[in-house]
């Protein structure tokens, strides 16, 4: 038989837990500072190259390593807003694209403006009528 502190969680209850209990990080911030320290290092390696194309990969390098260090669940959740006010309407794979998060941090999201009543969907019909994930445009409420 095992113990289960009385301060834990039971399964039974994780459903109303997730709910109330503020989520950590996405990213911590230790990984934040450590990617603003890059960041100005590569800044600093950008200005000992006179070549284009390295110095484009650094550039990219840097806004990388800039975005990693300003993440947060706050700015992300801005920034899909942002991506939303700007196109209208957009699918999923649109707002991949446009804002470089992963499907499962845009997918977090969505469900959260969806609960607050933020934004709405409508199903994409395939006109190839292949299976897979069903597809959806999100777009705000205004």
């Amino acid at each position: 038989m095992s113990h289960v502190p009385s301060n834990l969680p039971t399964s039974s209850d994780s459903g109303h837990l997730a709910a109330s209990t503020p989520k950590r990080a996405r990213i911590s911030e230790k990984k934040r500072k450590r990617a603003r320290e890059l960041e100005q290092k590569l800044i600093f390696l950008t200005d000992q190259y006179t070549e284009t194309e390295l110095v484009q990969l650094l550039q990219r390098a840097v806004a990388d390593a800039h975005r990693l260090g300003q993440c947060s669940r706050h700015s992300d959740r801005d920034l899909v807003m942002q991506t939303l006010e700007h196109w209208g309407a957009a699918e999923i794979g649109d707002c991949e694209e446009e804002t470089n998060l992963s499907r499962w941090v845009l997918d977090q999201i969505l469900i959260e403006f969806e609960d607050k009543k933020l934004i709405g969907k409508r199903p994409v019909r395939d006109p190839a009528g292949e299976g897979g994930r069903p597809r959806f445009v999100y777009f705000l409420i205004h």
